[in-house]
């Protein structure tokens, strides 16, 4: 995109839009084909106000891209179920697609493999279908792999931080959501060296990115063969914040930078209604699974593979269509259920969204991480935004919040101390920059706390 267009970050995040409006089609796809007509449209208006998806086609990350392949790996696998042959190789070539952007989607792969093996040996469908399957993912996979190895020297078949992120989510100090490895610093370019040196320091050696992601994963293993029911509590915790839990941030607050944006200042859906419409929808179709079983196997297996590892917004996003489908499928049954003055069902349905509505969204009263006045990342990232254009008094206010907010941490007491030298508060600039020295037990800050000292008598 920057070669053709120029360096512009207002063109990928139109090209992001777009992708999520070709979304928006492929749920109404879905829902036509698993649903009815009325789910269809329903399911496409909701993912259309639908605001973490407006959000994130607005954000350069993979977000956006991940939720447009995994719906395509839904609808390539519905038709290759239906017209078989061939067409599993395009359903193979989907997944392969899905998985280069992130590859959770494997683990619903291999789950789908197993299940056209089991009814091969049935002689239920042909053996073609499952090697036609993994012919499409391998032929688009094997490219990256390749040149991984060609530029590493080691065998990645995508990416090779999977060891590391199964650590961060499986560890005696994990939260569940925290995207931090334990004795590793809190900003991600410090946290990625740490994580590598730990590793090669432990180990005694040079490592190769698939030994680091190895010794990650073996470190996470043991923890949960040595410490069972704590990790039994921490496993309950991620389900908990999965299921119940607002927007979890990861690479930042959605609600913080919420309030920022006019489109999203508007009342536009969000997960304390669709989580619930979605998740009574699921259980008014218990009767009717078999006839869903491939949106819900989708649905159970890549939410496994994010609760196996840590939870949070821009992971969990993936399997919302999901329960925009079965919200739409509840909606259009109550709907239908007024229309005919079906009293007693729509009773029915009601309680049964009214209990999922009270039980999701009780989350709110003991979950606090989505508050924007306690995100200590945002306030510092709005502090380093405004200290690039000059705005000191506003970059001040912001350090000032983030120090509030995390007494421990040296840079934040620096860059406040910084900020006050430039207002011709020296005073202030002196405090803080002791302050800073007190907590910088690795003298990391060293050099610029004694330049700081200097300037500020």
């Amino acid at each position: 995109t920057y070669t053709v267009f120029g360096h512009s970050y207002v063109i990928p995040r139109l090209l992001q839009a777009l992708l999520g409006a070709l979304t928006c089609l492929l749920i109404y796809w879905l829902g036509y084909r698993y649903f009815d007509e009325l789910t269809a449209k329903i399911a496409m208006a909701m993912a259309a106000l639908y605001w973490p998806f407006i959000f994130f086609d607005g954000e350069l990350l993979l977000t956006s891209l991940a939720l447009f392949f995994n719906m395509l790996v839904l609808v390539s696998t519905t038709v290759a179920f239906e017209r078989r042959g061939v067409f599993w190789l395009y359903s193979g070539f989907a997944f392969a697609l899905a998985a280069l952007t992130r590859p959770n989607i494997l683990l619903f792969g291999l789950f789908l493999g197993f299940y056209l093996i089991f009814e091969a040996f049935k002689k239920e469908r042909s053996w073609q279908e499952p090697l036609l399957l993994l012919l499409g993912t391998v032929l688009l996979i094997a490219p990256v792999t390749i040149r991984n190895y060609y530029v590493s020297n080691d065998f990645v078949l995508v990416a090779w931080q999977g060891g590391v992120n199964f650590y961060i989510g499986n560890n005696p100090h994990s939260d569940g959501h925290t995207a931090i490895v334990p004795g590793t610093r809190p900003d991600w370019q410090g946290g990625f060296i740490d994580t590598i040196a730990i590793a090669r320091t432990e180990m005694g050696r040079k490592l190769a990115p698939s030994e680091i992601s190895w010794f990650w994963l073996s470190k996470g293993l043991k923890f949960i063969v040595s410490e069972p029911l704590q990790w039994g509590k921490l496993l309950l915790r991620k389900l908990t914040l999965f299921v119940l839990a607002p927007e979890v941030p990861n690479n930042l607050s959605l609600y913080f930078y919420r309030q920022f944006s006019l489109s999203l200042s508007l009342p536009l859906l969000g997960y304390a209604l669709v989580g619930p419409l979605g998740y009574s929808g699921i259980l008014m179709m218990r009767k009717k699974w078999r006839d869903n079983a491939l949106l819900l196997s989708y649905f159970l297996v890549y939410s496994s593979s994010i609760i196996l590892f840590f939870v949070c917004a821009r992971y969990r996003i993936q399997v919302v269509p999901i329960l925009l489908l079965f919200a739409a499928s509840f909606v259009s049954s109550a709907l239908k259920s007024w229309h005919e003055k079906e009293w007693s069902a729509a009773r029915y349905l009601f309680g049964v969204f009214l209990l999922c509505f009270v039980v999701i969204n009780c989350a709110w009263f003991w979950y606090d991480g989505h508050l924007p006045e306690k995100d200590l990342a945002s306030h510092i990232t709005m502090g380093n935004a405004y200290v690039k254009t000059k705005s000191w008094a506003l970059a001040r206010q912001y350090y000032e919040k983030a120090v509030q907010l995390n007494l421990s941490e040296p840079g934040v007491f620096l860059d406040l101390a910084l900020v006050c030298l430039r207002q011709g508060d020296k005073k202030s600039a002196l405090y803080y920059s002791n302050e800073a020295a007190r907590r910088d037990v690795g003298d990391r800050f060293g050099g610029k706390i004694a330049r700081i000292r200097a300037a500020s008598r």
